[in-house]
């Protein structure tokens, strides 16, 4: 098989693993994220850290829940140069949701028994989710999967951050910001899930961006 076949052949599969992937991230965690809530219902919503649930009765779940969804978000942010439109902003989005998934894996692992570590790895992780945003929405909004839409989407996500700064305690943020990488993550994924699905799929035109 030509080198050249074999690596579109290649860019295909990861395009469509990719997004399943990060589809599989968000709604794991969400799913266990649930799942320590219900086991630790004295845990207060929006009046203390996520984290506290991985030093809790229910540590299991939320750090299992933060590990696995790290790990799933590294094959979706290296799918990320092959759905989005080629470009400086790309490969820097690219960078900063692999930094993301690691920082992730690191909350899981980490947890708030090992200062400072947790902090860095938590810290880490918000830093690269935003930084991450902001590199792609001129990607996203030139990527025709979301006709255009793509880019309003993650400046959404980025003002319901700012907004959520203004308005709520630190402990509500946290929880707010999380919740909107969860919905983000499973819009975007899904959306590019469905498009790389299509019968006619082909790798994304190097355009740049």
């Amino acid at each position: 098989m030509p080198r050249r076949e074999h690596s579109s052949r290649m860019d295909l599969r990861l395009q469509r693993l990719g997004p399943a992937c990060g589809l599989a991230a968000t709604v794991s965690w969400l799913a266990l994220f649930l799942t320590a809530m219900a086991l630790d219902p004295t845990w207060p919503v929006g009046g203390a850290w996520l984290s506290d649930l991985g030093v809790r009765q229910a540590a299991w779940a939320f750090n299992t829940a933060c590990f696995l969804a790290g790990v799933l978000i590294l094959p979706y942010a290296a799918a990320i140069p092959l759905l989005l439109p080629k470009g400086r902003l790309t490969w820097l989005g690219t960078f900063c949701f692999t930094a993301a998934g690691v920082f992730l894996i690191g909350v899981g692992v980490f947890n708030e028994h090992f200062s400072p570590a947790h902090g860095v790895v938590s810290l880490g992780f918000f830093a690269s989710l935003l930084l991450g945003w902001t590199a792609l929405v001129y990607p996203l909004h030139r990527t025709p999967a979301f006709a255009g839409l793509g880019g309003l989407l993650t400046v959404g996500a980025l003002a319901v951050v700012i907004v959520s700064l203004v308005l709520f305690n630190a402990y509500a943020v946290e929880a707010i910001v999380v919740l909107d990488a969860v919905f983000w993550g499973l819009i975007t994924a899904g959306v590019f899930l469905l498009r790389t699905s299509a019968p006619s799929a082909t790798p994304n035109s190097p355009h740049t961006a």
